[in-house]
C-alpha cells in the first residue's frame, strides 16, 4: 500500500502493484472529489497506461465524481491505455451507465475486483 487517508466520508487507498489501483470508499461529491482526483493523478505520474479504480465501497457519486471518471478514461485512452472500473450493480453503477460509461473507449466495468485482469 502506498498511502491512505480518511476525510469527510471518503477513504482512498493507492496500490501500485500489479496494476495501479485506486480504491475509493465513501462519498464522491463536489467537496471530496479533489482528494480522489489527486490520488488518480499520482498514478499518472508513474506513466501508467492501465489503471483500476475500485469503487466497490462508493455509496454516493455526484457529477464531480462522474467527470473525474470520464477525465481519467480519456487521459488513459490518449496514452493508448485502459481504465478498469470495479463497480458492483447498484445506484453508483446506474449513474455511470446513464452517463454513458459503457460507450467510453478503452474502459471496462467489472462487478468485483477479482474479475479484473491483472496483466
Amino acid at each position: 500500500m502506498k498511502g491512505g487517508y480518511l476525510s469527510a466520508n471518503l477513504e482512498i487507498v493507492e496500490l501500485v502493484e500489479p496494476v495501479p489501483t485506486v480504491k475509493i470508499k465513501g462519498e464522491i461529491d463536489h467537496f471530496n472529489c479533489p482528494r480522489a482526483e489527486a490520488a488518480v493523478k499520482r498514478m499518472f505520474e508513474k506513466e501508467t497506461k492501465k489503471m483500476t479504480i475500485d469503487m466497490t465501497g462508493v455509496d454516493y457519486l455526484d457529477t464531480a465524481g462522474v467527470a473525474m471518471i470520464f477525465w481519467t478514461a480519456k487521459k488513459l485512452f490518449d496514452r493508448g491505455g485502459r481504465l478498469q472500473l470495479v463497480i458492483p450493480p447498484g445506484n453508483v453503477r446506474r449513474i455511470l451507465e446513464m452517463a454513458g460509461i459503457n460507450s467510453v473507449p478503452a474502459t471496462s466495468v467489472y462487478d468485483k475486483l477479482a474479475d479484473v485482469p491483472q496483466d
